[in-house]
């Protein structure tokens, strides 16, 4: 089923045997793929790690890969665990002959993944009281 946001139109489908999602997207924007990326990370690890566009790209673009939810899942939380070390904060599950990696699927668009700090903007709410209300 298509979904339509305000960062484009996409469509993600998963294969239930293989734990592969299918994600095509039309008119979609970095920013917007960064969030997306985001969302599956929160899915993974709520409170974890947040995806940055930091491209610099201002166009609208078709986009269309494949990645494995599995690996994906596992990835998040080892660097959740504070896995990676030497692999420049891509961890030990990570299998580069796999190519079923978010990370494959992400540099075959020409992008690449990097760990890094950076700012985010965020909502904190200090305090909330409840008003009572008439029936």
């Amino acid at each position: 089923m298509p979904t339509e946001g305000s960062n484009g139109k996409y469509r993600m489908s998963t294969d239930q045997a293989t734990v592969m999602m299918h994600m095509e997207a039309s008119q979609m924007t970095m920013a917007g793929l960064a969030d997306m990326l985001s969302q599956f990370a929160r899915v993974a690890n709520p409170g974890g790690c947040s995806v940055v566009d930091m491209t610099g790209l201002k166009g609208s673009y078709n986009l269309k890969f494949d990645f494995s939810l599995s690996e994906l899942m596992t990835t998040i939380r080892a660097q959740a665990a504070g896995g990676g070390g030497e692999t420049g904060g891509v961890p030990a599950a990570y299998d580069p002959g796999s190519g079923a990696s978010i990370f494959h699927a992400v540099a075959a668009l020409g992008l690449k993944l990097e760990p890094r700090k950076a700012p985010v903007e965020q909502l904190i709410i200090g305090h909330v009281e409840r008003t009572p209300t008439e029936n």
